[in-house]
């Protein structure tokens, strides 16, 4: 896999935690991530490590809405074994007719497991955060 391949493979990660958190497949949100992979929120300091805590909160904290991620940084490592990722993120409140409702950044820490990217760490700082976050 070249360099643009894992990027590519890296943006498709991102798309599939998107979809999965926005549809509700918990599972499937959860195994987007190394197994004692990290979720945070930098602007409340909140996090929650493995596979027990993910689902934990992703069950506790329901999606109901659309994450849009746009301006990709990524920089895959020599040995293409670890990335790091920076992005935007737009998420639209389902309930208020997806109306914006939250505008931030993820930096994420990304490693290949089996020949697939994982999230290590994904850190959400928001900046921009509507009346029900």
């Amino acid at each position: 896999m070249s360099h643009t391949a894992d990027e590519l493979a890296i943006q498709r990660l991102t798309a599939e935690y998107n979809r999965a958190g926005d549809e509700g497949r918990v599972e499937d949100w959860v195994a987007c991530f190394a197994p004692d992979g990290v979720f945070g929120r930098a602007d409340t300091g909140a996090s929650w490590r493995g596979e027990q805590q993910l689902t934990e909160m992703c069950t506790a904290y329901p999606v109901a809405g659309r994450h849009i991620t746009t301006d990709f940084i990524i920089d895959v490592s020599p040995d293409r074994s670890s990335a790091r990722q920076s992005c935007s993120l737009l998420f639209f409140d389902r309930a208020a007719g997806f109306a914006l409702h939250m505008a931030g950044t993820y930096a994420d820490e990304l490693i290949k497991i089996n020949g697939q990217w994982r999230f290590a760490v994904r850190m959400l700082t928001a900046e921009v955060v509507g009346p029900s976050a």
